[in-house]
């Protein structure tokens, strides 16, 4: 996949896959910094996920 298409992906389709890609054949700062951005949203996405339970609420996390 070239770089225009890996750059629509990322920015329209919110791809952290192509973000990540993209990163990695033209690492400039915005690059990395969009593709550390999904990434970071989709970790939390995803946490926020698992920690809620069955009833539709969330468990508190104990450090």
């Amino acid at each position: 996949m070239n770089n225009v298409s890996l750059y629509l992906k990322a920015h329209v389709m919110r791809s952290s896959v192509a973000a990540v890609d993209l990163a990695k054949r033209n690492p400039s700062l915005r690059n990395i910094h969009f593709a550390e951005k999904i990434l970071r949203i989709k970790s939390t996405n995803a946490q926020l996920k698992l920690e809620k339970n069955s009833n539709g609420h969330y468990l508190e996390m104990k450090n």
